[in-house]
């Protein structure tokens, strides 16, 4: 006899609500007439910061049960909002787009390393573009020293995570260097909002926005997407590599990426030998696959926090993560239903449809995780965290970060640097149209092209 799903299911993706549009409208009503430090900016804006910077603990039951199975409401008080803008030449990649943004560290946690951050229940909803390209050349260092602590490319993953173990230690003198290098990346993160993660797409449109009201042309051929998928990149490595198993940390990291990843590390998944595009990736088995462990980590967790409910019902748990509108009858066939895909379009996108090619995969991870699962509704859930330890989990996290920084790196070299970019924005008047041509060569896929340095006025 099949399984009803009980309330205490997770909800997968829930419907849109209509809070995020304030911020976009409030980045462009307000144009700013001089050039603002950021010095200046912090003093103006602590109170609000130390406000909005708070890290209450852990989600209640109410939240964290509405991942799957409930695909209507709010989705634990962020929006998922999706905006186009006619100025911005900027290809949709379809992607759900939650709020810009991380969790931000007090300056006093600076020193604790341990990696996690809480989100925020509201949405950001003031930004200031030009603050955001003063800060992104910064940003985009400060992610790189982050990672080159943490993921270095001359060692091996192994290594990696074992180092990691060592820097999470406040007594390790190793540690400092990273607390120093992780006290910059939240600073200059905290101007793309207060959440987790930066929402690189949303980001995107508000400065490509502020390039081209301030000058037609500006920013043409150029995207921060990059720049802010590495930093993205930082911050997972700063979340899952110094997460301590044992603690609510390993679960909280998790919480944080798992409606965000992939879309949010990457514009799209280029197949075989297509061209990539900047912000795209050609990764896509491994990111299906971490995708998937993500998707794991996080039913397990679940599963741990809601097991002692009295509707607790894991086979219901694993049919809603993993199946879109399985039937709660016996007409049920899990080797039939369509399997859920995740939230970038390659992947089937948000709440839709698996491609055919990964199929096997889910399915396989299915049923290994439905066999800790009794007749009589029991689940293991020690026997779950053997099979899928978390330790291994950081070992395919640190494996992919290392891949896509290396990707990303490329990409960045390709076309003009941020801090280019920024000054040229800031010393061209409004309105010029005069682009003098860039004196360096860029290359890109193994070829020479010189760019064009926006105008820089005297």
């Amino acid at each position: 006899m099949a399984r009803s799903r009980s309330s205490s299911a997770l909800g997968l993706y829930n419907a849109p609500s209509n809070k995020g549009l304030s911020y976009l409208k409030a980045a462009h009503s307000t144009p700013t007439l001089r050039r603002v430090t950021r010095s200046q900016s912090r003093k103006l804006e602590a109170p609000e910061l130390q406000n909005e910077r708070g890290r209450a603990g852990q989600f209640s039951d109410g939240a964290a049960s509405s991942r799957w199975g409930q695909n209507k409401g709010s989705m634990n008080g962020k929006d998922l909002i999706q905006e186009s803008s006619t100025k911005t030449p900027r290809r949709s990649s379809g992607r759900p787009v939650n709020p810009i943004g991380r969790d931000s560290l007090e300056d006093a946690e600076a020193t604790n390393i341990s990696g996690t951050t809480i989100l925020p229940s509201e949405p950001d909803t003031d930004f200031d573009p030009e603050m955001m390209l003063e800060a992104l050349p910064d940003l985009e260092r400060a992610a790189k020293n982050v990672l080159d602590l943490l993921v270095p490319a001359s060692t091996d993953p192994v290594s990696i995570v074992n180092m990691a173990k060592k820097l999470a230690d406040p007594k390790n003198t190793q540690s400092r260097r990273l607390s120093r290098a992780k006290s910059k990346f939240e600073s200059e993160s905290s101007y793309f909002g207060s959440h987790s993660y930066i929402d690189a797409e949303k980001a995107n449109v508000l400065i490509l926005s502020a390039l081209e009201n301030k000058h037609n042309g500006l920013g043409h051929d150029w995207s921060p997407d990059s720049a802010l998928q590495r930093a993205n990149c930082a911050r997972f490595a700063l979340e899952v590599l110094l997460a301590k198993a044992g603690t609510d940390a390993p679960m909280q990291a998790i919480r944080n990426v798992e409606d965000v990843f992939p879309n949010f590390f990457m514009n799209e998944v280029a197949h075989d030998n297509q061209q990539l595009a900047m912000g795209g990736s050609a990764l896509e088995k491994d990111t299906f696959n971490l995708a998937l462990e993500i998707r794991t980590q996080f039913l397990i967790g679940h599963m741990e926090e809601q097991q002692y409910h009295a509707a607790f019902d894991p086979e219901a748990m694993l049919r809603d993560a993993f199946f879109i509108d399985a039937a709660d009858d016996d007409i049920f066939e899990s080797s039939q239903a369509p399997l859920r895909g995740f939230n970038l379009d390659q992947f089937g996108g948000t709440d839709k449809y698996l491609p055919v090619r990964f199929r096997d995969a889910a399915y396989e991870r299915f049923n290994e995780m439905l066999l800790t699962v009794s007749e009589d509704g029991f689940v293991d859930i020690e026997e779950l965290k053997s099979a899928f330890r978390w330790q291994r989990f950081t070992l395919r996290a640190a494996q992919w970060i290392r891949k896509r920084n290396d990707e990303i790196e490329k990409q960045l070299k390709s076309q003009l640097d941020a801090e280019a970019m920024r000054d040229a924005y800031f010393a061209t008047p409004r309105g010029s149209h005069r682009q003098p041509k860039c004196q360096t060569l860029c290359h890109s896929n193994g070829k020479s092209k010189s760019h064009r340095h926006p105008e820089i006025v005297e």
